[in-house]
């Protein structure tokens, strides 16, 4: 007899979790990097990108207000879906100067790069890749990073957030 009290679970795809382990799950830390997964598509993806960004920075969000969390807002790379995915040179040739610089953190600044690495192209390198996008985020001061979100044909939208000083 099925227990009614109990939801049912929707198990994370393993491209995820293995995102998860290197990056964090999510939370509204507002500092470091965490993971966000949708089982669902979503029809805009700078919405849910945007959704997450406030999620992430939690009360932070209102502490230094919504204009000042928005002023690097941007996006800095779409991938053309003609080209074969890659997202680690992707994020090493992104014209903007901060987020390569962040990118570069992700890549590199982590206990085991290639891990990180490998987390990041089984994630963002699926041929299922119908939309891929990477924002420019921070404060407009001290704080500044970037964001990665892709909708996965019939799998969800995925967002990547760094977010340091």
């Amino acid at each position: 007899m099925p227990n009614d009290t109990n939801p049912t679970i929707i198990s994370k795809p393993s491209f995820v979790t293995d995102l998860e382990i290197t990056f964090g799950p999510p939370s509204q830390q507002a500092f470091g990097s965490s993971v966000f997964y949708n089982p669902q598509n979503m029809p805009n993806l700078e919405e849910e990108a945007m959704l997450r960004y406030r999620y992430f920075l939690g009360d932070t969000w209102e502490k230094l207000g919504e204009a000042n969390w928005l002023s690097t807002w941007g996006v800095v790379y779409e991938r053309n879906l003609n080209s074969p995915p890659d997202i680690i040179q992707e994020l090493k040739t992104i014209p903007d100067r901060g987020v390569r610089m962040s990118a570069g953190l992700l890549l590199e600044n982590q206990e085991d790069a290639a891990a990180a690495q490998t987390a990041l192209r089984g994630a963002f390198d699926q041929s299922a890749i119908r939309e891929l996008k990477i924002y420019r985020i921070g404060d407009g001061a001290a704080m500044s990073g970037l964001l990665i979100v892709a909708n996965i044909h019939e799998k969800g939208c995925l967002s990547l957030i760094l977010l340091l000083d």
